[in-house]
């Protein structure tokens, strides 16, 4: 019995473990936008109108390694992206907004696209 119990907690503390891995160590926020242009690894975008009015508008990032980049839960590169293309874009509820200031520290970048 006490085997039982043991095992069983260790299965749930090991879940629980693997949730915190995947959580950013911030609190996170997510919004919308837009790909207006992309140079490199800088992406020029259009906050969407239904973002909170700090997310709305035209602003500029660059992705860096330890940004993911994510289409329907599998890793995709900066070539993946395209003019046009709807995204979800996560930070820290801290970092730069719109009006064309650099964000930096993006945690991941969601490309929202049903095909590609």
């Amino acid at each position: 019995m006490i085997a039982s119990y043991l095992a069983g907690y260790k299965s749930a503390y090991d879940s629980f473990e693997r949730d915190l891995n995947r959580q950013p160590a911030f609190d996170p926020i997510s919004f919308y936008a837009e790909i207006k242009g992309i140079e490199g690894n800088t992406f020029l975008v259009d906050g969407i109108e239904q973002n909170d009015a700090k997310y709305r508008g035209e602003f500029a990032f660059s992705v860096y390694g330890e940004t993911k980049l994510d289409w329907k839960r599998t890793t995709i590169n900066v070539s993946d992206f395209e003019v046009g293309d709807l995204i979800s874009i996560t930070l820290p509820k801290d970092e730069l907004g719109p009006n064309s200031e650099i964000m930096e520290l993006i945690y991941k970048i969601q490309l929202l696209d049903d095909e590609k």
